[in-house]
């Protein structure tokens, strides 16, 4: 259910998306608007923050897009849309909850760095509701991606202490934005990274 006002309908035929648009006779194309009127209401921007011991300090970000739905064909096209996948896409079937709590659920998510960047700066400026949050990924992948990280493998990337501490500030906030109820998160993750930080040798890395 998209928020009122946020309905995506079809340019030409002007129906429901959600139960027209792949068989619409006029074959219109799914729009930037079209996508991001669905990431406002479907849609997550998200940073995962954890350990790892590809990083100098033991730290790893990984910022990730998403959006969920029912119809699995929707996602599909927004895929193909988005340059994610090709035609001919398949979601892999997915459920969601205790059985008969939810039903069936389908996301379409990429982790990767650029198609993430490039993604989020297409829809930032046409999303209403999701704005900040894509605003928080883009500065977050910019950092990542200047620090020369993802790392290829046996490679540690040398992220600046002050750069981690940006990206956890960023992560905290977006999860505040994502939670229903911020004020009664308490992110026990995040303590635990920035206590390895506190710990992690103050080794001389490049400035980013």
């Amino acid at each position: 259910m998209h928020p009122k006002g946020f309905e995506i309908t079809c340019r030409k035929c002007g129906q429901p998306l959600d139960t027209h648009i792949l068989n619409c006779p006029s074959e219109d194309s799914l729009s930037l608007d079209y996508i991001a009127g669905f990431f406002d209401g479907e849609g997550t921007a998200s940073i995962k923050a954890s350990q790892t011991s590809k990083s100098w300090c033991g730290i790893g970000f990984t910022p990730r897009l998403s959006f969920a739905q029912k119809t699995p064909e929707i996602l599909e096209k927004i895929a193909y849309e988005l340059g994610i996948a090709g035609k001919g896409f398949k979601l892999p079937h997915r459920l969601t909850g205790s059985k008969g709590a939810y039903g069936e659920c389908y996301r379409l998510e990429t982790n990767k760095f650029d198609d993430v960047l490039r993604i989020a700066k297409m829809l930032q400026p046409r999303c209403q509701l999701k704005k900040r949050q894509l605003e928080i990924v883009i500065e977050a992948t910019e950092l990542l991606l200047k620090t020369g990280y993802p790392q290829r493998r046996g490679y540690k990337s040398a992220i600046p202490k002050e750069t981690i501490e940006k990206l956890l500030t960023l992560t905290e906030e977006i999860r505040q934005l994502n939670s229903k109820n911020p004020e009664h998160r308490n992110y026990t993750d995040l303590e635990v990274v920035r206590n390895a930080l506190e710990l992690s040798p103050n080794k001389k890395t490049k400035e980013v």
